[in-house]
């Protein structure tokens, strides 16, 4: 049986989380057993789920579960039948279309300029049964970052996850039948200079901040911005905040081909 030893695999985030993108050395002729039509991410899962490479119980779900996968567009119903979508979908904001309230408002506010993990590179052991070691392992030389791949986010999320949807996927009105409209306001990161009162000595003799500061865009940090606290109450008053966006993201929503 060919091994995924003789393969990687880059996971990497995407509009709705993680995905597992493969590089030039699968197996061919296990590849070219899934699907070509399916997205690259479900190919290489089903492929995954396939007979050897995971448990029996995620081999018994993984049509069910690919099937929520699979599913990039909430499907076309009559607007006068009331359908309880699966629920194998319900995570997947592509496929679930958000519920027809049209006085909501939705607002996207994240911290950007921090460097985020974006994927990394697995690799499977050759020990696998012999002592107990994880069947995978980020392979560390892959990348110049020890096996991962980094790019702008919060340090939790990238830009991507943050805001594809909001910028562009909620544009859809199968998604978002009543037009809701997404307001995505970024906030750059800008760490705090250190202080007595929000200050630690580390090695070396160097002064950090304990939180982000005023100004984080960190990804739990960023609960302590000013500027982000003052638009949440200048909302819940009643008032309007403008969106703003100060990554890449418009650029990156322009290469996702959203069918």
């Amino acid at each position: 049986m060919q091994r995924l030893a003789a393969a990687k695999a880059a996971i990497c985030c995407g509009p709705t989380g993680p995905l597992l993108y493969p590089t030039k050395r699968w197996p061919l002729r296990r590849q070219a057993s899934v699907q070509k039509a399916a997205p690259l991410q479900v190919r290489v899962l089903a492929l995954l789920a396939s007979k050897g490479s995971v448990p029996a119980d995620l081999q018994r779900i993984s049509s069910w579960l690919l099937d929520g996968l699979r599913r990039c567009r909430p499907a076309e119903l009559d607007p006068a039948m009331v359908t309880e979508l699966p629920e194998h979908v319900w995570p997947n904001p592509l496929a679930v279309p958000l519920p027809f309230a049209p006085h909501i408002r939705k607002y996207a506010f994240y911290g950007v300029g921090v460097q985020t993990e974006l994927g990394g590179v697995l690799v499977e052991s050759d020990t696998v049964g012999k002592e107990a070691e994880a069947q995978y392992s980020i392979n560390t030389s892959a990348t110049r970052d020890s096996g991962f791949f980094m790019g702008d986010g919060d340090y939790s999320c990238p830009v991507m996850t943050l805001g594809a949807m909001c910028h562009k996927g909620w544009k859809d009105d199968r998604r978002n039948p009543a037009r809701t409209p997404c307001t995505v306001k970024e906030y750059q990161d800008k760490p705090a200079s250190s202080s007595l009162l929000s200050g630690r000595t580390i090695q070396g003799g160097v002064t950090q901040s304990f939180r982000g500061g005023a100004a984080s865009g960190d990804h739990i940090d960023i609960l302590g911005n000013s500027e982000l606290l003052s638009d949440v109450l200048t909302i819940v008053s009643g008032g309007q905040v403008e969106g703003r966006i100060v990554s890449d993201l418009q650029a990156h929503t322009e290469r996702w081909k959203d069918v």
